[in-house]
Parts: structure tokens; C-alpha cells; sequence
């Protein structure tokens, strides 16, 4: 009996936990969005019961150019939690109307380990945006009959059209470009400035170079059948600083009027006195080019007003060349305030070598170099100077002594400041010079031999003693060297 209880016991117990034991299990979800209309955005749920799991997988479409996917590729966890269900959501586009699949598809496991997959294809339709009807603001009113009751604009009459087209060709110059050509002596025929006019521009100006009153235009066309009215030939009239000079260009009923402005160089400040007379700065474009050609910078005395005047500078060396009201130019050395120091003479050479002479005040006592007397000399300036304007007259006379046919000795300014002798050929070769002057007859003797000898000796010991005089002075001169 009491064994038949006992079974009945255990078999009660078995059969309770038996009962109360429930197989845990996990599985996969999804929903679509599965109409929408063009521009709107539908989503993909995914979901899993899976507590404490995770899930991952894909989604693809059929057609992409009518769904756009955010992603295609997920992993969905709980973030730790052991009760939590892992879920996803992915968005997309609808682009154009049509019909595509959604293919999704993932795998999984909750925290017991038990896994599970999910696989399915869902169909979405994409319509066109359903389009709003336009407001009325008077639906009783006839569109027709409303565009009739607006007032049409006034048609524009023929000449009205014409002038709109003139002013619109008014915008493009006739002219092409105008030449500025010197008709003076100095740079006659020299293409001085080109003018190229430019849209809806018509006035301009030009500053002429020193001691040019007579132009020369050349207008040349930029279209076809324009007749031109113009004085090809002007003058700045003497006195005056300026001239207006009027172009007209015209083309069938289309007409342009350009005015060209003159302008002589403007002075500088910067004056020096000689003589009573004032000499002013040459204010020159082709001075400025000529000395940067033989390697001078041009500087002005105040950067802030350019209008006090110029110099130029060469090895350290600063310079100023100016002329009076005459056209009489000289060349002056400034000191280190900017001062004018003292008159020199600017020669060059073919390969543009540059050398400056001045005049020395020698001693009372005359010296003699092969019989030649110190003297003044006409020598070439640097044609740089001569060749820039016919009508001024550079001063060219320096004091030295006659060598030979083709040259002089004079003295230099050396790049120090210190003067030193030279000898200049006419090539305008400048080179140190050692030479050996004349020396004087000793007239003590001729006192001697009178005293002694008296009148009538005397005679004949000068003409011997002129004889020697004559030969040693010879000898000498034919000594007389030049040490480079």
C-alpha cells in the first residue's frame, strides 16, 4: 500500500514539471509601406521576438529608379537588455510612379542561443502627386474676356524702335584705335600713344613728351562704310598747355563724337639757379627710358608728392638733368642732402659704359702737355641726352689738354666723389690717366751768363740754349704715356 503511494507521489511530481516546463522559442517580423505617391517617404519595420537577441540581413529593390533605399545592409541588438526585442527601421524614397519589390530578408538568435531567419518580398506601388487645382480668384469671369479687359501696352512706332536700335550701336565704337604720331622735329613720325576706344568711353587724354606741339592722328576703323571728320593734323599752340581735339565717326544715321585731350608734360618743383636763369628738371618719358638703358633708376625726391621732381641714380650716385627756359641743359651731381653739388658732363660709350667729367679750376701756374696748353674742348655728350631732343643744346665744353687728334686728358668724376685725371677718345672711352707734363726752362742761367759775359754773349748762349730747350721738350712729349 505504501509502495502504491509512493509511486502515485512521484509520478504526480513528474507530471507537474512536466506541466509547468514551456518551450521558448524565437521568430522574425516585417511591415512595408506598401502605397505612396511620388516624393513622399514609406518605411520597412523589422522586428524580432527575441528577448536579449539580435538580428541582421539586407534589403534590396527591384527597381531603384523608383525606390531609393536609406540603407540596404542593418544589425539590430537590445543594447544589453535580457528582456528587450531587437527592431529596425529603414526609410526610402519613392521617385517615380511605378510598382517595385522589397526583398527583406535576416537571421537571428535571443539570448538563449535559439536562432531563427525571416525571409520575404513585399510589393510597393508609387503614384503620381495628385496636382492641386490653380485658384480663381473670379471663377464667373471668362480667362478670354479677362485677358481682353487688360490694357495692352502702346506699339511702339518706328522711329521709336530706330533710336533703341542707335543707342544700342551707340555701345560699340566705330573707331578701332587712333594713333598719336609726332609731326615735330623732335621724333617726327614716331608713334607716340595708341588709343583704343572702348565701349560707351569717349573721352581720353595723353601727355606728350617735352617739345612736341604738332600731332599727327591716324584713325583707323573698327567697321566698314564710317566716314570720319577730324583735322589730321594739329597744334598746341605756343602758351598753352593743352589741346581738345574732336573725332566724329559716322555710320549711316549713327553718329560718335570722340575728344582727345593734348596734355604738354606737367613741371616738376625742383629748380636750380645758374646764371640768373633758372634751370628746370626735363620731364621726359624717353629720358627716363634712355637712362634705364645705361642702367640709372629713377627717384623721386618725395614718394608722398611726386611733383617736387626727380633725380636719377647710378652707383650711389644721384643726378639731375636740366635746362632753361633756352633749352640750354646741363647735368648736375647732387650732394647727400639732394643739393646741386656741381656741374658734370654724362658720356657714354656703344656698349652704354657710363663716365662723368667735370671742370677743375687748376693752379696760377700753367702746365703744358706736349706743348699744349690746358684749354676748353668741345666733346660728344652721351647720346642718350643729344638724340632726345634736336632743340635742346647740351653743354659740352670741358677745360683739358689736346693728346692727340682722336683724344683729350681731362679729369673724371670717380664713383667716390674724388676727381681724378682721364683720357677720353672720341668714342667716349673714359680711362685713368699717368702722364708726364712739360717742365719749364730755369731763366736763372740767362741772369748768370749776363753778368758774366754780357750782352753780346748772351745772344749766342740763348739760341744754343733753344736748340737744347727745343730737343728736350721733343723727347719729352714723345714720352708722355697714358697708364690705363
Amino acid at each position: 500500500m505504501r509502495k502504491n503511494s509512493l509511486k502515485r507521489i512521484i509520478i504526480s511530481l513528474i507530471f507537474i514539471m512536466l506541466v509547468s516546463t514551456t518551450v521558448a522559442y524565437a521568430s522574425g517580423s516585417a511591415s512595408v509601406t506598401s502605397s505612396l505617391t511620388v516624393g513622399q517617404t514609406g518605411s520597412i519595420k523589422l522586428s524580432a521576438k527575441a528577448p536579449g537577441g539580435m538580428f541582421q540581413g539586407s534589403v534590396s529593390v527591384s527597381d531603384s529608379s523608383i525606390i531609393k533605399l536609406s540603407k540596404t545592409t542593418y544589425l539590430a541588438e537590445t543594447g544589453g537588455s535580457e528582456t528587450a526585442n531587437p527592431s529596425e527601421t529603414i526609410s526610402f524614397t519613392a521617385l517615380k510612379p511605378g510598382t517595385a519589390n522589397i526583398v527583406v530578408e535576416f537571421r537571428g538568435e535571443n539570448l538563449a542561443g535559439d536562432g531563427f531567419s525571416y525571409s520575404k518580398t513585399f510589393t510597393v506601388t508609387v503614384k503620381e502627386k495628385p496636382v492641386s487645382p490653380k485658384p480663381q480668384t473670379n471663377p464667373k469671369v471668362d480667362q478670354t474676356e479677362k485677358d481682353k479687359q487688360k490694357p495692352k501696352p502702346p506699339q511702339k512706332t518706328p522711329e521709336e524702335l530706330e533710336r533703341e536700335q542707335l543707342e544700342e550701336r551707340m555701345k560699340t565704337p566705330l573707331i578701332r584705335e587712333i594713333g598719336i604720331v609726332s609731326a615735330s622735329e623732335r621724333l617726327k613720325g614716331v608713334l607716340l600713344e595708341t588709343i583704343e576706344p572702348e565701349s560707351e568711353k569717349f573721352d581720353y587724354s595723353v601727355t606728350l613728351p617735352r617739345n612736341i606741339n604738332d600731332i599727327k592722328l591716324e584713325v583707323r576703323s573698327a567697321q566698314e562704310n564710317v566716314e570720319f571728320t577730324y583735322d589730321e593734323l594739329v597744334t598746341i599752340e605756343e602758351g598753352k598747355d593743352s589741346l581738345e581735339v574732336v573725332i566724329k565717326a559716322k555710320q549711316d544715321k549713327l553718329e560718335q563724337e570722340f575728344k582727345i585731350l593734348l596734355k604738354r608734360p606737367e613741371e616738376a618743383g625742383f629748380v636750380i639757379d645758374r646764371d640768373g636763369k633758372q634751370l628746370k628738371l626735363i620731364v621726359d618719358p624717353y629720358l627716363d627710358k634712355g637712362m634705364a638703358a645705361l642702367g640709372f633708376e629713377k627717384m623721386f625726391f618725395s614718394n608722398d608728392d611726386e611733383s617736387l621732381g626727380f633725380y636719377y641714380a647710378l652707383n650711389g650716385q644721384n643726378f639731375v638733368i636740366t635746362a632753361d627756359g633756352d633749352n640750354n641743359a646741363y647735368t648736375y651731381l647732387l650732394d647727400g642732402e639732394l643739393k646741386p653739388a656741381r656741374e658734370v658732363f654724362l658720356v657714354s660709350t656703344s656698349a652704354n659704359e657710363v663716365s662723368f667729367l667735370v671742370n677743375e679750376v687748376l693752379e696760377a701756374e700753367e702746365r703744358l702737355l706736349n706743348e699744349n696748353p690746358y684749354e676748353e674742348h668741345e666733346i660728344e655728350i652721351s647720346k642718350t641726352l643729344t638724340d632726345l631732343d634736336p632743340s635742346i643744346k647740351f653743354n659740352n665744353k670741358v677745360g683739358g689738354w689736346r693728346f692727340d687728334e682722336d683724344s683729350i686728358l681731362t679729369h673724371g668724376l670717380r664713383s667716390d666723389g674724388e676727381v681724378e685725371l682721364v683720357h677720353l677718345d672720341n668714342l667716349g672711352n673714359v680711362k685713368a690717366a699717368i702722364v708726364s707734363f712739360d717742365k719749364a726752362p730755369d731763366n736763372s742761367v740767362f741772369k748768370w751768363i749776363y753778368l758774366g759775359f754780357g750782352l753780346w754773349i748772351v745772344t749766342l748762349i740763348t739760341f744754343i740754349i733753344y736748340v737744347i730747350v727745343k730737343a728736350r721738350k721733343t723727347k719729352k712729349a714723345e714720352l708722355a704715356q697714358i697708364y690705363e
